[in-house]
């Protein structure tokens, strides 16, 4: 499997005036080193804040140690949207932000798909202009699009081909810039026992286990 490196992360404005949102391998001395739907997230001009904690925080670290944590709160709230769709996927979009050291990601929310998203029996599609909405708020707070999350019928978490393919295409458009976005899978029987993680970059893959 192909383990790209994850370029260091600048906050201050890029291409476009829009800063791009970058996991780093934590550095000791050394180098360790489903959605259809598109999001602008222009929002993501916010600055890392005190308050951007993720105390209780449920991890997940690749093998070179880089780490993603999930609050409790953005479980919570997976859950909850999970246990409302009786039937099919639902999911929705990661917030947050970066560690200052760059080698965490710290998800904070979780949203849902949107009051007007469309379902199906395998797929659904987000709205968009609610979700673009939760950013431009969040965006106050200095937190920002990291990825996405949805479920998968029983216990069944390995993320497909259109998985892997939908977050390709997120990984390398402008509309999102977020090179390396965050996909977590949860299996709609028990999420809290079954899920997966992994983070795209370069048309590579990098899996997390929980720590």
């Amino acid at each position: 499997m192909l383990v790209p490196h994850f370029s260091r992360q600048t906050f201050g404005r890029q291409q476009g005036g829009i800063p791009c949102c970058r996991l780093h391998r934590p550095n000791n001395g050394t180098e360790k080193g489903k959605s259809e739907l598109c999001v602008r997230d222009e929002a993501r001009r916010g600055r890392l804040s005190a308050g951007n904690r993720s105390d209780g925080a449920v991890i997940w670290e690749s093998k070179d140690g880089m780490r993603i944590e999930v609050s409790e709160a953005a479980l919570d709230s997976v859950a909850k949207h999970i246990s409302s769709r009786k039937r099919g996927e639902t999911g929705g979009i990661l917030i947050g932000c970066y560690s200052d050291d760059l080698s965490t990601a710290k998800v904070m929310l979780a949203s849902g798909p949107g009051p007007r998203a469309a379902f199906g029996s395998s797929s659904f599609t987000r709205q968009a202009f609610s979700l673009q909405a939760k950013l431009d708020r969040e965006f106050e707070a200095g937190r920002y699009y990291l990825g996405e999350w949805h479920c998968h019928p029983g216990t069944n978490t390995a993320p497909s081909s259109q998985d892997i393919r939908q977050m390709k295409a997120i990984s390398k458009s402008a509309d999102y810039n977020c090179p390396e976005p965050i996909l977590m899978v949860f299996g709609k029987r028990d999420p809290s026992a079954f899920s997966t993680v992994v983070v795209v970059k370069n048309g590579g893959i990098i899996e997390f286990g929980r720590v």
